[in-house]
């Protein structure tokens, strides 16, 4: 259901009067300077009027505490990303803490913007926006990710680089399932070139639902994304490599089954074959044999 929109607050300056004798036509007339007032950031929460758009929210490695916001800055200055637990729609000066941008990649028609929010409450639901220039984004929301075992909801897949719309098509079912994270598991785009991940994130943003809620993605890398720095530029990884993505789906998977059944299940879930993913997921299961209950 959408939010209902809110009303204009109207703050009245504090009111100065300067008189001036003024001469008009041999008369004497008196000049007033009238208060000035200003309108706070506001709008329903859909509204955008900065220069911010093709937004994303990334988990990298704990996404219990930590979330990384992007987005392309088609203008200006990158903005400041303000955010809180108590949902201050679009009133960016309300929030309770702010980040500026930590990287930045420029790109045909803007720049990609980067910014780490770090010292999250682990399940809790975080509001934000972004400021800047020109004014204020849309408000957006996101849920950390349980740091106890608990069941919940998320979607993988892949392979979204052609037939773009049934690309659209599962980009709303996914903003109406609003499961907890996506594994995209790589082949987003043909070529990586900037113009396909343009259309890419134009298509991502119908992931985001009327109520602001944003899902975060967990990003990997495919053949076909075979620029160098080709995820990283994008999604802000590390590195271009897989290991740390499969890392982190291996930790939520953990968390959300508290056990992993069977390594070769998993490895099966995961649609690993060979190469140095399925020398990784050896190698953590080694590292953690309590989480497993067979052996390869």
């Amino acid at each position: 259901m959408a939010e209902p929109k809110q009303h204009s607050k109207i703050t009245f300056m504090p009111i100065s009067f300067t008189i001036k004798p003024l001469l008009q036509g041999g008369a004497l007339a008196l000049a007033l300077s009238l208060p000035l007032f200003a309108v706070e950031g506001v709008g329903v929460i859909g509204e955008n009027d900065s220069n911010t758009a093709k937004f994303r929210l990334m988990w990298i490695e704990n996404p219990t505490t930590e979330a990384t916001v992007g987005w392309v800055q088609k203008s200006g200055k990158p903005g400041v990303v303000h955010y809180g637990k108590v949902d201050k729609q679009r009133k960016h000066h309300l929030y309770t803490k702010t980040q500026a941008v930590q990287r930045t990649v420029t790109i045909e028609g803007g720049t990609n913007c980067f910014a780490k929010l770090t010292g999250l409450e682990p399940d809790t639901e975080y509001f934000y926006v972004i400021k800047d220039e020109a004014g204020v984004s849309r408000r957006l929301k996101f849920y950390t990710a349980p740091s106890k075992a608990e069941t919940f909801t998320f979607i993988n897949g892949g392979d979204s680089r052609s037939n773009r719309k049934t690309r659209q098509e599962l980009n709303k079912i996914a903003a109406k399932l609003k499961p907890l994270f996506i594994s995209f598991s790589g082949d987003m785009v043909n070529r990586a070139t900037d113009k396909e991940w343009d259309a890419w994130f134009i298509d991502w943003q119908l992931t985001i639902s009327e109520e602001g809620t944003i899902i975060p993605i967990v990003a990997h890398r495919g053949n076909h994304e075979n620029k160098k720095d080709a995820i990283a530029n994008e999604f802000n990884t590390p590195d271009d490599g897989s290991p740390k993505s499969h890392n982190l789906l291996i930790t939520l998977l953990v968390i959300s089954q508290n056990t992993i059944e069977s390594p070769k299940l998993l490895i099966k879930k995961l649609g690993i074959k060979g190469g140095i993913e399925f020398i990784f997921i050896v190698s953590y299961l080694v590292r953690h044999p309590a989480r497993s209950i067979d052996t390869m």
